[in-house]
């Protein structure tokens, strides 16, 4: 097996932090990447972390992620993947990010984890 790097967790417990932020710092975060805020979605939010989420075998193996946090970001997966089902579009806006209880649902999940990791 090849050794995985630091820095794949460095951009997990990055992307954990973004969605840990409150609604207004995800916005500006999505907006810093370049997206006017009228077309701001907030499925960006969840890219970097989808991909550190399939490393989390090896990031645990590596000795660089404890099984408690790996559980945690386990955690906010399922609550992304609730949300991205079928009939809930609505909760992948900016309107959505500033007020539904889903979002502050991962942001507790995610501030979780980092106090794990």
């Amino acid at each position: 097996m090849t050794e995985i790097s630091g820095v794949y967790l460095a951009r997990l417990v990055r992307s954990t932090a973004v969605l840990a932020l409150p609604a207004e710092g995800q916005i500006t975060w999505i907006m810093s990447l370049g997206f006017p805020r009228e077309s701001v979605r907030a499925d960006e939010l969840t890219l970097d972390f989808d991909d550190g989420v399939r490393l989390i075998p090896q990031l645990v193996a590596a000795g660089w992620l404890r099984d408690a946090a790996a559980e945690r970001l386990r955690e906010i997966e399922n609550l992304l993947i609730l949300m991205g089902e079928q009939g809930n579009g609505h909760l992948w806006t900016v309107g959505a990010l500033e007020t539904a209880d889903e979002w502050q649902a991962v942001r507790a999940a995610a501030l979780a984890a980092l106090l794990l990791i």
